[in-house]
């Protein structure tokens, strides 16, 4: 059992606690009610879950680690499908512009890499010969487009660039 001495510097510690979370919670009070977010809720109980969700919530459960891993998966196949369908329909001079941009040379080197990754672009990082491409694209033909683009910058590269 606790002293009153004891007692004593507990007493405090909690009293400044709970002033100092009152202060924050009536700052809190304050900016909801400036950006107007605060009459929203008052008026809209229904959407409190939707801007104030449980922790518990929005603790990711199995399934949704699972459905994660699964859609990394199709996305990583879906863009090596369209490299592949890229490669086999491109002519000399796309394949030899691929291989440029991916790599910085014209001549195969004996390994090179894809990684699908979360970018706006490809990308390639030339001197480990990794291309990495986005894993956004849903059509074989945004990839097409974004492919052309890049390797019609590898005329440009470092020569073009200025002070």
């Amino acid at each position: 059992m606790l002293t009153l001495s004891q007692l004593a510097p507990l007493h405090e510690t909690l009293f400044r606690v709970i002033t100092q979370t009152s202060r924050q919670v009536k700052q809190l009070r304050k900016g909801l009610k400036e950006t107007m977010v605060w009459p929203l809720l008052t008026e809209r109980s229904d959407i409190i879950p939707l801007f104030l969700p449980r922790e518990s919530e929005t603790a990711p459960c199995c399934e949704m680690k699972m459905r994660k891993k699964r859609n990394a998966l199709e996305d990583k196949c879906r863009v090596a499908g369209y490299l592949r369908s890229f490669i086999e329909n491109a002519s000399c001079a796309q394949q030899k512009a691929l291989i440029e941009f991916w790599t910085g040379w014209e001549v195969l080197p004996r390994e090179m890499t894809v990684e699908v990754v979360n970018s706006s672009l490809p990308k390639s990082s030339t001197g480990f010969e990794v291309l990495r491409l986005p894993a956004h694209y849903c059509t074989y033909e945004s990839f097409l487009m974004d492919i052309q683009v890049c390797l019609n910058s590898t005329d440009s590269g470092f020569g073009l660039v200025y002070d």
